[in-house]
């Protein structure tokens, strides 16, 4: 559990899938700074992938990037999971 005050990013790709998606919700609840990434590779229907993304979009401490990993300037995506020098690892 981060100590009060810090909020440090954890980034989780593959997010509107299941287990990312509980992984996203139970470090934004303790407190992280959350930024998913997905490419929205067919393998899931896209709809399945939308619905599930769409309760974390409107919650705090998270920030959600539609970019391929493989293709992508990861440039703002590693930005924005960059912890501060004050912060530890995140641990769902």
């Amino acid at each position: 559990m981060p100590e009060r005050g810090i909020h440090e990013p954890c980034l989780v790709t593959g997010r509107p899938v299941s287990l990312a998606r509980s992984s996203c919700e139970a470090l934004r609840v303790r407190g992280h700074e959350v930024v998913g990434v997905d490419a929205f590779i067919p393998y899931y229907p896209r709809a399945v992938k939308e619905r599930n993304l769409r309760d974390l979009t409107a919650q705090p401490r998270f920030t959600f990037y539609e970019t391929d990993l493989r293709t992508a300037d990861l440039a703002p995506v590693v930005t924005a999971a960059t912890p501060s020098s004050t912060s530890r690892p995140c641990r769902a």
